[in-house]
């Protein structure tokens, strides 16, 4: 049996001695090319260096590219990226056993990813001559992709930086289960991805997604599609809440109120997010102790934000600090435009003491209604169709958030012409729960 053994170690060390060699013989920057062309292949990608590789050989293959560079070929909506340092770690046993670079964990250090919005330039078709070898190529595995402290540009005008994520390898058409950790806006996020079908959104194909992010500022879940055709695209449920609006306004880069400063708020509906605007679906909007059900589409394509086709519904009426012998209930307003410092023009129906009501209403700068001072009355010029006639108002109004007086806080005060016109008198003093004289005048 000895000498057996002593065969078996001489062949361990032949062999041991010839792969020494072999890789000794052969230029990093050779492997180095093999490997990138692997990867480009498998990636649709360009994938080149600018440093010179480090490779060490034992006791396991130790290998770090520098300056790596991957550019898309294809569609426009895909990633690229640049890395400081790519690295991976092989085990020699998978290289004897198998003939293939078995990847345990491809760390990539600073990775800097940038949306590619124009269609990437593609490479001439070069007609493949099959060529004879006297081997079989290394195949390439990598069991899983490792992110420290990356960034991401060319998403709106956040700031994405210092990501750090572990991305398990996946079969084309599986799924993939992140979690990741990030800073957004300055602000440290913690939170998990869920992607299906990965490899469809280098095609620029919608794929389901499900994922939930945390901050200090605030929280948000989203549950629907994501694709990246040119622009990032968004499109199902979305769950925000914060328990300040006024910092997560900040911190998403958001106009701030801070007439609702320190207040908790919370969105959750319908959502679809492009680069061109936000559109919002059955929303259900809470701020303080108000709460109402939004559509809209905001066109973000501007300097300013510019809501359309805005539908407000559902609104508490309890809340808004009527007296409390009026009735207001089912309260719907519709705007073609919201837009900062521009006119406002509102359709209205409502119910209003148990009778139906429709009209306008006017007031010639949507910042007077957002803003903080109290002093400030909003000017309003209102038309209504109302039981037994029409009613017109053209004045000034203190809403109860408004009022100047601290003993009236909570009551509303208005200023100005009012003029009716009744086509039944009667019926319109009814309504109004006024008393008319019982004579032939008021009759009809």
């Amino acid at each position: 049996m000895r000498w057996l053994l002593g065969i078996l170690l001489a062949i361990l060390a032949v062999v041991t001695i010839s792969v020494a060699a072999l890789v000794y013989l052969v230029p990093d920057t050779a492997i180095e090319r093999h490997i990138l062309a692997s990867a480009g292949r498998a990636t649709n990608s360009k994938i080149t260096t600018s440093g010179l590789p480090e490779i060490t050989y034992f006791p396991v293959i130790d290998m770090t590219l520098r300056g790596v560079e991957i550019k898309p070929e294809g569609d426009p909506g895909t990633f690229a990226m640049k890395a400081r340092e790519v690295k991976a770690q092989v085990s020699w046993l998978s290289i004897l056993s198998q003939w293939t670079i078995d990847i345990g964990e491809l760390k990539l250090v600073e990775p800097q990813l940038q949306l590619v919005k124009d269609r990437p330039e593609r490479r001439a078709a070069v007609p493949s001559t099959p060529r004879r070898t006297l081997y079989k190529p290394l195949a390439v595995v990598v069991r899983q992709v490792g992110i420290e402290d990356g960034s991401i540009d060319g998403i709106s005008d956040w700031r994405i930086k210092d990501i750090n994520a572990t991305v398990p390898a996946s079969s084309p058409g599986s799924a993939m289960d992140v979690d990741v950790s990030f800073y957004l806006n300055a602000e440290k996020v913690t939170g998990n991805i869920k992607l299906q079908e990965v490899s469809a959104l280098q095609s620029g194909s919608s794929i389901p997604l499900v994922a939930n992010f945390a901050g200090a500022s605030g929280k948000i879940d989203l549950d629907g599609t994501v694709s990246f055709a040119a622009d990032p695209v968004f499109d199902g449920k979305v769950a925000v809440s914060t328990a300040d609006i006024d910092a997560a306004s900040r911190w998403l880069g958001l106009e701030v109120v801070p007439e609702y400063s320190g207040k908790p708020a919370s969105l959750a509906g319908g959502v679809r997010y492009s680069a061109d605007g936000i559109d919002f679906k059955e929303a259900v909007v809470v701020v303080a102790d108000h709460h109402a059900k939004l559509d809209a589409r905001v066109d973000t394509t501007g300097t300013t934000p510019i809501a359309r086709d805005v539908a407000i519904s559902g609104l508490d009426t309890n809340r808004l600090g009527l007296p409390k012998d009026v009735d207001l209930a089912n309260l719907v307003a519709r705007f073609d435009t919201l837009q900062a410092g521009a006119p406002v023009s509102a359709a209205l129906s409502f119910d209003l003491n148990g009778e139906a009501v429709t009209g306008t209403a006017n007031i010639p700068d949507l910042d007077l209604l957002t803003s903080a001072d109290p002093a400030i009355a909003v000017p309003v010029k209102a038309d209504f169709a109302v039981p037994g006639g029409k009613i017109a108002f053209d004045g000034k109004v203190s809403p109860a958030t408004k009022n100047s007086d601290p003993e009236k806080q909570g009551e509303w005060s208005t200023e100005g012409r009012v003029s009716l016109k009744a086509q039944s008198a009667r019926q319109m003093a009814l309504w109004l729960g006024v008393e008319l004289p019982q004579n032939e005048a008021f009759a009809s």
